[in-house]
């Protein structure tokens, strides 16, 4: 995972949280964090 990358994840998630579409989106997020590890 490139810092670049994780930065970009972080503020999506940033934004997901504050907008208050968490639990919507959260399975996206971590399916797309799972991709970017692997």
């Amino acid at each position: 995972m490139e810092g670049q990358d994780m930065i970009k994840a972080i503020y999506f998630f940033e934004v997901i949280t504050q907008n208050k579409i968490l639990p919507f989106y959260y399975k996206i997020y971590s399916c797309l964090s799972f991709h970017i590890l692997v």
